[in-house]
Parts: structure tokens; C-alpha cells; sequence
């Protein structure tokens, strides 16, 4: 499947950016596209993306009426996504070592914006399967990743 992992640098003068992975809305099935409500290109050229939560949760999730059973049963899919997340991203980025991935992060170094295209081993509706087996790093390819030519972070 198709990603995009992005790394947005915020104007001023530390290095401070925001870290996303985005999954094009092509690079899902046309059942799970229609049961995600958010699109945007969350400030990405192109799109509209989804994020990886609707991704890899299960279509009786996305399912679900708005509300509170909705939340309380997203709280462990977002969690699950995060750690995917974080993994992928390092992997990508070498500075980006926060496990969660925060909102904005301070790199240790100066940034530059930059969109990474690649391809991961298909995690859609991936979460009761990651949930049993846990989120981790397998080498240098975790997922299966391998960034698309002439995509490489700078």
C-alpha cells in the first residue's frame, strides 16, 4: 500500500516540525473510503489523504454512530496507530526518535519540508491482528518499507 510520510517545518528560526504518515484515498478499498468521513491533504500537496487510524481499523468501527462507545472503542486504535506511526517515521526520518509522535517536534538538527513517498505491506483493517501481535520494528523495513525512487528525506 501507498504512503506518504510528511515532514512540514514550521516558520521561526528552531526546527521545529510536524510529523504525519497519510495514506491516499486510491490506496484503500472503495468500501473503507466510503466509511471515512475526514478528508483533507492535511497541508500536503495532492490528496485527499487518510489518516492511519481509519486505515487500520476494523470496518465495524467505522462503522459505528458517532458517540461515546465510538471513542471509548477508537482510544486502543489510535494507540495502535501511533506506535505504527512512530516506527515508521524513524525509520524515514532518523531524527524523528519521539514514541508517540507529538503534535510539533523540535528536531536536532535544522529541517527542511519534505514528502516521502513509499510502500508498506498492506495494514488495512490491520488492528485486531496488530493488537494481538504488538507494534514492532523489524529491521531496517519495518512493514515491509521501501521509499519510492527519487524519494528520499533531506
Amino acid at each position: 500500500m501507498q504512503i506518504l510520510a510528511a515532514r512540514k517545518r514550521i516558520a521561526g528560526t528552531l526546527p521545529l516540525a510536524e510529523y504525519r504518515i497519510l495514506i491516499p484515498f486510491d490506496a484503500i478499498t472503495p468500501t473503507r473510503s466510503a466509511l471515512i468521513s475526514m478528508r483533507s491533504n492535511y497541508g500536503v500537496e495532492g490528496g485527499p489523504y487518510a489518516r492511519l487510524p481509519e486505515v487500520i481499523a476494523p470496518l465495524d468501527w467505522l462503522r459505528m454512530e458517532p458517540g461515546l462507545a465510538k471513542y471509548d472503542a477508537g482510544r486502543d486504535i489510535d494507540r495502535i496507530a501511533k506506535q505504527i506511526e512512530a516506527v515508521l517515521l524513524h525509520a524515514i526520518f532518523p531524527e524523528m526518535t519521539a514514541n508517540p509522535v507529538p503534535p510539533i517536534y523540535r528536531s536536532p538538527r535544522e529541517i527542511t519540508t519534505t514528502v516521502i513517498r513509499a510502500h508498506i505491506n498492506d495494514i488495512s483493517d490491520g488492528y485486531r491482528f496488530l493488537h494481538r501481535k504488538g507494534v514492532t520494528p523489524s529491521g531496517d523495513a519495518p512493514f515491509g518499507l521501501q521509499l519510492l525512487p527519487q524519494s528520499r528525506a533531506a
